[in-house]
């Protein structure tokens, strides 16, 4: 048995509005961050997962605040004081990211409008100054400064990290 806390997760840009509830036993800022980046560094195609994606795309991260503490409970009270607390969201027409009443986002899959696919497909592959990239990253700046310079979203500078380190490879084997 253990002391669960249950959680809400809302728009930076309007926090009024409760997208996800969910449920740890972990710090909630140690829960966000390895949420968020198990959102960013996966494929899952989630409504969670893509909501977090752009929201980091835009340089912002989801709020994470306290909906209650429990008393020491066992892993099925625990699921089912989520379930109670998405339903009870749902109703006021919030958590609209929680896929189900069942333990939140696992293994559901958001179907991604074929617009979108091809407009995140096409973002990821958009042609970039992969030099002045390398540059920007020799200069020691991050991904996402670097991304912010050129003027593109995050993920797009980021994919390309592996033509990058070549570049910068190349240029450390001429020297």
């Amino acid at each position: 048995m253990r002391v669960y806390y249950f959680y809400k997760l809302t728009d930076p840009r309007e926090p009024e509005l409760v997208r996800f509830v969910g449920s740890t036993i972990e710090n909630l800022n140690v829960r966000l961050s390895k949420l968020v980046s198990e959102c960013v560094h996966t494929d899952k195609n989630t409504k969670l997962a893509v909501w977090v994606r752009d929201l980091f795309d835009l340089s912002l991260r989801p709020l994470i605040n306290m909906v209650e503490v429990s008393e020491r409970i066992t892993e099925e009270q625990a699921n089912a004081r989520q379930e109670e607390l998405i339903k009870g969201y749902q109703e006021q027409g919030f958590a609209d990211l929680n896929m189900t009443l069942s333990r939140g986002i696992s293994g559901h899959t958001y179907k991604m409008e074929e617009e979108r696919k091809e407009k995140i497909s096409q973002t990821l592959s958009m042609d970039l100054d992969l030099v002045k990239l390398a540059d920007l990253r020799q200069s020691g700046l991050s991904w996402k400064k670097c991304a912010a310079e050129m003027g593109v979203a995050y993920l797009t500078a980021y994919k390309r990290k592996e033509e990058v380190q070549d570049i910068l490879d190349q240029r450390g084997k001429s020297e």
